[in-house]
């Protein structure tokens, strides 16, 4: 998943950190000012663990020099079981 924002304030936006609600959840995010005007993303990408079947909800804490300091993010979603290919 990608989150897309926009930087709609007038001094360079500055992501600090990114906490997860757990491991299993990765993200990246560009170290660089985004500046007024322009646009940022932050990547997330989940991993699930074998057995991690059924429906998940992440959370994601932005940390930045932003007024609405920190913002949250929330990463929702339905595991499903991968089907073994049938050998003829």
């Amino acid at each position: 998943r990608v989150f897309t924002f926009t930087n709609t304030g007038d001094a360079p936006l500055v992501i600090t950190d990114i906490e997860t609600s757990c491991g299993c959840t990765v993200v990246k995010f560009s170290e660089e000012p985004v500046m007024p005007g322009k646009t940022g993303e932050i990547k997330v990408a989940f991993i699930p663990k074998k057995q991690t079947v059924g429906f998940i909800s992440k959370s994601l804490v932005v940390t930045s020099n932003a007024k609405n300091n920190p913002e949250y993010l929330y990463l929702h979603g339905t595991v499903v079981k991968k089907e073994k290919k049938k050998k003829k």
